[in-house]
């Protein structure tokens, strides 16, 4: 049986995350932005969240760097082609997410795994679009992950979870948390 903590946010945390979700629900309400703007916003976010996530990874490029790859498709000399390539996957990989978030169909598990060939590219080691079956620990962390055979039934639970929260605040929702591990994730 799966034994993993559930995840509480303190009450602080939450308080400040419904505090910036009607931030930006005013500002969705008054704040009107030209399609130059919203394009320039866009650009800004992809930059960061790929740069940031890369960053994770041991990528070396600048988040300038970063978005020239992205906007201008273009490797960067005197740094790795691997990073360049990691850059171009996860920008393939967003713009892949931000289609499905605007469509008007469900998330699927077909729609995750695509998403992980997109990251991954034609690394054969990483499996593309497979999950692992192979038992994984995380360095210096506390936190076990969960063994490859529960995996599948995670994912599964996960996709089910996120179709029926679709209208709840992704950050503070833990109904999946509760419902699917109970206490055993304590």
């Amino acid at each position: 049986m799966i034994a993993y903590e559930a995840i509480e946010l303190a009450k602080d945390t939450i308080e400040r995350i419904n505090q910036f979700t009607g931030q930006v629900q005013e500002f969705r309400r008054d704040g009107v932005l030209d399609e130059i703007s919203l394009a320039k916003l866009e650009e800004y976010f992809k930059a960061s969240h790929i740069f940031h996530s890369a960053g994770i990874e041991g990528n070396r490029l600048t988040l300038q760097e970063t978005a020239l790859v992205l906007e201008e498709g273009i490797d960067i000399s005197g740094k790795p082609l691997k990073d360049t390539i990691e850059v171009k996957n996860l920008g393939s990989a967003f713009d892949f997410l931000k289609t499905l978030s605007e469509s008007e169909q469900t998330l699927r598990e077909i729609d995750i795994r695509d998403l992980h060939k997109l990251i991954v590219g034609d690394d054969a080691k990483s499996s593309p679009g497979q999950y692992r079956k192979v038992g994984v620990i995380i360095s210096g962390s506390e936190h076990r992950p969960p063994e490859p055979l529960d995996v599948p039934i995670l994912m599964e639970a996960l996709v089910s979870w996120i179709n029926k929260n679709l209208n709840e605040n992704p950050i503070i929702v833990d109904p999946f948390v509760k419902t699917q591990f109970g206490s055993k994730l304590r």
